[in-house]
């Protein structure tokens, strides 16, 4: 089977072995049937530089919050959650992070990932520096304005 997606609609064909004797033959054949459709269909959107997805919970492209459960040697599961940002070319793998504690709050770590996007930098000094600079003032409240997820 062979699968294309545009636009929330999926395209697909069936190569089925039987018809082309073999694996190889069968994968060939779908591959080129995808390279043609590939021409015909509109370009893919899905990497979209500010495309804002159905499955966002931040309310801003590029910064999504995970739970994180680390297991120490004695058994203990320790839970905690952080704000990541992310951006084509970032050089982190995975994205900036910004862990939710008891320095750190929910609204802070998620204005210090949204800085970090703004900014497009791993450098966390420059990201709090600027944090500290905004903190309380119109900036500060209007990157809370554009958060959507709550933690209770």
């Amino acid at each position: 089977m062979a699968r294309i997606m545009r636009d929330t609609i999926m395209y697909q064909k069936s190569f089925s072995i039987n018809r082309f004797e073999t694996w190889e033959a069968a994968e060939k054949e779908g591959r080129k049937w995808i390279r043609k459709q590939k021409k015909i269909l509109p370009p893919s959107r899905m990497n979209e530089e500010g495309r804002m997805t159905s499955n966002n919970r931040s309310g801003v492209v590029g910064i999504y919050i995970a739970k994180t459960v680390r297991k120490k040697p004695n058994g203990k599961k320790y839970e905690y959650w952080k704000w990541i940002a992310r951006w084509p070319d970032c050089p982190v793998k995975g994205g900036v992070s910004w862990t939710i504690n008891e320095k750190t709050s929910d609204d802070d770590a998620f204005a210090l990932a949204f800085l970090t996007r703004e900014m497009r930098t791993a450098d966390k000094d420059a990201v709090f520096s600027k944090f500290k600079r905004i903190r309380g003032r119109k900036s500060h409240l209007e990157i809370m304005e554009k958060k959507l997820l709550v933690l209770v």
